[in-house]
């Protein structure tokens, strides 16, 4: 949060302030740096939210993706117009392998905060379940639908089809303009092999 809000308001400020120069009064030398510096500022602040977006919450692995997911959830809503709502369905008492939570939690952040910037959605419902031996994830929202969703796949969307591919998954669209959209990341099940010892809590 502090490196997106912090560092990256303080980079994009900065960029900001130098797109306000006049370059046309530079000379040909001057205007090399100029075009450079703006260049090098527009990196750092994509590599700043892809840094912030990648660094893995410490809750995530002392609790889970569950209890992750909603914290999340909570903190939309609490920052937010549209009401999001978590639905567990299946089995999930055995941890899923540390990558797989890792980019699953990645990839709901990152359709949560999509729905956020372009959705104008009421609501937003983010849907974990196992059916048999795959774990689907579907967040489905009441916005305005993707009418271009094939040809207008900023970063955000990029990094959610790599993540789906690492973790040997399939990613659906469905969308409908004004009738919202529903994007399933479905793979398959794999427990951690990590085995969790049950805490004895003896209150004296």
């Amino acid at each position: 949060s502090e490196l997106h809000d912090n560092l990256g308001g303080l980079l994009s400020a900065a960029k900001l302030s130098l797109q306000i120069l006049d370059p046309s009064q530079l000379d040909r030398h001057e205007r090399e740096i100029y075009d450079n510096v703006v260049e090098m500022m527009i990196d750092a602040c994509r590599q700043v939210r892809t840094l912030s977006h990648n660094m893995l919450p410490e809750d995530l692995e002392r609790e889970g993706l569950l209890s992750v997911l909603d914290r999340l959830i909570y903190k939309l809503n609490s920052a937010s117009t549209t009401r999001f709502s978590l639905q567990v369905n299946g089995d999930f008492s055995a941890r899923l392998n540390p990558e797989t939570e890792f980019n699953l939690y990645l990839i709901s952040f990152e359709l949560c905060n999509n729905v956020l910037k372009h959705a104008q959605a009421t609501k937003t419902f983010v849907t974990l379940q196992r059916l048999g031996g795959r774990i689907i994830l579907t967040v489905t929202d009441n916005g305005k639908g993707l009418p271009h969703q094939n040809s207008s796949e900023g970063m955000g969307f990029q990094n959610i089809r790599q993540r789906t591919i690492d973790i040997r998954g399939t990613l659906s669209v469905e969308s409908q303009p004004n009738g919202g959209t529903v994007i399933s990341i479905n793979i398959p099940y794999e427990e951690t092999r990590q085995v969790l010892t049950p805490q004895i809590i003896i209150n004296n």
